[in-house]
């Protein structure tokens, strides 16, 4: 015996458990993490430096130099050391010799100081230092030693494989 189509209460019924069964799914998608943030890096940009176009990321007075030879588009990974040049462009004061940048990954809130030194190139005075970010994610970056304005954000990829 054939089922007769439900009626009009029975289709009322069936569309709200739909839309509250759609409602609770998005609540748990936006509100626990459900969806998989993007890292919002600083944008890519240019430096001059004494003549030279650099391409990296700026944030406020820091520039951060991560494309050597042109090389746009780069991936940085987790424990690997990835080289990395940082100018002021507006000083505020003499630098140290040696500045401490403050790494934190902003998805897991873990940190690490990384030690840069002085080095004077072509481009003029640059702060150097192979960073080995301890794990992926989205990592701030920030003078921790001298007065600047501004911090860069970079997304760190997990190692390839072998």
């Amino acid at each position: 015996m054939a089922s007769s189509p439900p009626g009009p209460r029975g289709l009322l019924k069936r569309w709200a458990i739909g839309a509250i069964t759609i409602a609770v799914l998005m609540v748990a998608y936006f509100s626990f993490g459900l969806k998989p943030q993007r890292c919002q890096e600083t944008p890519d940009t240019t430096f001059d430096a004494n003549g030279f176009i650099l391409s990296g990321k700026r944030g406020g007075d820091l520039f951060a130099y991560l494309y050597f030879g042109g090389e746009k588009g780069r991936t940085l990974y987790a424990n690997r050391p990835e080289m990395i040049l940082l100018f002021f462009i507006h000083p505020q004061g003499t630098p140290p010799e040696r500045i401490v940048v403050r790494g934190k990954n902003l998805e897991t809130g873990r940190e690490k100081d990384f030690e840069t030194v002085k080095g004077t190139s072509s481009y003029g005075s640059d702060w150097k230092a192979n960073f080995v970010f301890p794990e992926p994610g989205c990592w701030e970056l920030w003078p921790l030693n001298f007065s600047h304005e501004g911090s860069i954000i970079l997304e760190v990829k997990p190692s390839p494989t072998s």
